[in-house]
């Protein structure tokens, strides 16, 4: 029986996939009238169109209204749906155009069409019944159909790019959303209409330039509650980031288009009506924005001063160390700001230690409009000479508070107690050059004598390279004359 349920599910699951798969592409009649329309569609037996590519260019006539439409009817007990998308393609003028071939993914599915030419004639708007606005298609097709029954509802909505702050100084994050606001009274019927291809779309014009950008991710849209000058409003943001300004430019963000699938509601819901009629795609527009960016105060390092609101969380193990031991000191920086930029601490140079570079982490946290977080730096310090130092003297960081509006710094609060031999000439004796210098030293004589004393090294070499070079030509004699000999016998 468990099997029997197997192959059932199996079979019952696989119809489903073929059925998914059942999307058709047509192209409407290919002579039409100057004040007509020429059409691509894109139909979908049983799955509604998810994703598609976009529907491609005709040079000399340019893309009017997008369409959706959903049919539904029952057929022998059986919910029947069929979903579509028909574009809109207006001519400029007389003449013949051409549809190029193409390739158009739809679900998934990749639809081809050899293309095709369309004749354009001047036509008579008067009588010519396909003489219609594009937006008026469905009214006209469906007029012998229940599409009558549906009615025009009025979107309460708007589309906005909002900013956290009007004004910044250079380094200061301020958040910048992109969403699209619908009214808790609104009753009309919307979804989104590709979502992925606007976005970019609007992040190429929109974006703030020459800024450092930390985004939070945002996969689907994100629903949340919000009030606007007293009125509810459910807020579907699509795109979040904080920008911290790299430069003193002031930041213009333009208006830019954002368009939102809006559906015809049923005056009377039934089971041969769909509970939505004919799509269209319909065009809002976000306002200009510009935040002004201020310059930080005059000082000598203002541009690798990081900004910020941080303070100083610091641990030492040990205060009291000896000469020569390494130690831990670890310098954390937290708070809110572009913890990710933060730089190294620039250490003043001592004899009395070695630092030695660091180990960093980053930690940030986002959370609505800010970046939170630390950033730690891991020491390891050795003492060279005994003393009593303060540690603030080596370790600090200056930074700007946009908050107050002025520079602060984390110093260190410890002080470090060193005792022990001074390790400066042990440093010298310990450095290690090696096996062959070592033996060299220990078997070399350290007793001095005259520039122009008897060297008997120097004698013994001299020596063994003159019987070499007499040597030398006796030899060679003594070859020659063999091979002559060889010869001869």
């Amino acid at each position: 029986m468990q099997k029997i349920n197997v192959l059932f599910c199996f079979v019952f699951f696989f119809s489903l996939s073929l059925q998914a798969q059942d999307v058709n592409l047509e192209i409407g009649s290919t002579t039409i009238d100057l004040n007509e329309t020429f059409e691509i569609k894109v139909t979908s037996d049983g799955v509604q169109i998810r994703e598609h590519d976009k529907f491609p260019e005709i040079p000399g006539m340019y893309k009017a209204t997008l369409s959706a439409f959903q049919e539904t009817r029952v057929i022998n007990g059986k919910v029947m749906s069929q979903y579509s998308l028909t574009q809109f393609y207006s001519p400029t003028k007389e003449g013949e155009f051409f549809l190029r071939p193409f390739t158009m993914r739809v679900n998934g599915e990749e639809l081809r069409h050899k293309g095709s030419s369309i004749q354009v004639k001047k036509g008579n708007a008067s009588s010519s019944p396909g003489s219609i606005d594009p937006t008026d298609y469905w009214k006209n097709a469906y007029k012998n159909d229940d599409n009558t029954a549906y009615k025009n509802v009025k979107a309460d909505a708007f589309f906005a790019i909002t900013t956290s702050k009007e004004e910044v100084y250079v380094g200061e994050g301020f958040g910048f959303s992109i969403a699209f606001y619908v009214a808790n009274t609104n009753q009309a019927e919307m979804q989104f209409y590709e979502l992925d291809t606007q976005l970019k779309d609007i992040l190429k014009e929109a974006k703030p330039k020459n800024c450092w950008e930390e985004e939070f991710r945002i996969y689907q849209p994100q629903r949340q509650q919000v009030t606007i000058n007293g009125k509810k409003y459910t807020e579907y943001r699509i795109y979040h980031s904080v920008f911290y300004p790299l430069s003193e430019d002031d930041i213009e963000i333009p208006s830019v288009p954002f368009g939102i699938m809006k559906f015809q509601t049923p005056k009377n819901a039934s089971a041969f009506r769909p509970l939505r009629g004919k799509g269209s795609v319909e065009m809002y527009e976000s306002k200009p924005l510009r935040i002004k960016v201020k310059p930080l105060p005059p000082h000598p390092k203002a541009k690798n001063i990081p900004v910020g609101e941080y303070r100083l969380v610091e641990k030492l193990p040990n205060r009291q160390v000896q000469t020569g031991e390494p130690f831990q000191y670890q310098f954390q920086i937290e708070g809110e700001g572009n913890i990710t930029a933060i730089p190294a601490i620039e250490i003043i140079k001592s004899n009395n230690f070695d630092f030695y570079p660091p180990e960093v982490n980053t930690d940030v946290r986002r959370n609505d409009d800010k970046i939170y977080g630390r950033k730690i730096f891991n020491y390891i310090v050795s003492a060279r000479e005994p003393g009593t130092y303060p540690w603030g003297s080596y370790f600090q960081m200056i930074y700007f508070n946009p908050k107050e509006g002025k520079y602060d710094t984390l110093r260190s609060a410890y002080d470090v107690f060193v005792s022990g031999e001074s390790m400066q000439n042990k440093s010298i004796s310990s450095i290690d050059l090696g096996d062959f210098y070592t033996h060299e030293h220990r078997e070399a004589s350290n007793k001095l004598r005259p520039r122009g004393a008897p060297n008997l090294e120097r004698w013994f070499v001299n020596i063994a390279l003159i019987l070499l070079l007499i040597a030398a030509p006796i030899c060679l004699f003594w070859y020659r004359k063999k091979q002559q000999e060889e010869q001869a016998s």
